[in-house]
Parts: C-alpha cells; structure tokens; sequence
C-alpha cells in the first residue's frame, strides 16, 4: 500500500511540475515590450511584431533588433529588448 501512495505522489508532483514550468514561455515578448515603454516608447503594433520575431524565429534577436532601429529606437535599447524578447 505504501508503494502505491508513493508512485501516486510521485505522480502527481512530476504532473504538476510539468503544468508550472510550462507557463512563463510566453513571458519573453511581454519583457520586450514592457522594457521598451519603460525606457519611455510608445510600444505599437510593429514594436510588438519585432518583439515577437525575437522570441519566436531562430536568430529573430537580430531582426528583431534591425526592425526597431527602422522605428526610431536607440541601438542600446533595441539591443536590449530583443535580448529579452529572445530569452
């Protein structure tokens, strides 16, 4: 009996690990753009696309990065914010 309450436990402990790790994936455009207004820019639909250019194309931090300068942002915080919208 106790080795059943034990694989149940142990079940139920992977199980809702799986659940917590999996949601802040979707937190890396979120940081992009909130560190972009933060540094005082109003963050608008084509910010918002480079930011998730970053997190979801492969090499997208580089785009990302090209795309806000085009908009006006500064290269420091363009570099910035794509950094987190890739992490």
């Amino acid at each position: 009996m106790r080795r059943i309450l034990a694989a149940l436990s142990v079940g139920a402990v992977v199980a809702t690990g799986a659940l917590i790790t999996a949601a802040p994936a979707q937190a890396s455009t979120a940081d992009c753009v909130g560190y972009l207004h933060d540094v005082g820019y109003t963050v608008g639909y084509e910010a918002a696309s480079a930011c998730e250019i970053a997190e979801f194309q492969l090499g997208g931090a580089v785009l990302c990065n090209a795309l806000l300068q085009n908009l006006g942002v500064a290269e420091r915080h363009a570099v910035n914010a794509c950094t987190l919208g890739a992490s």
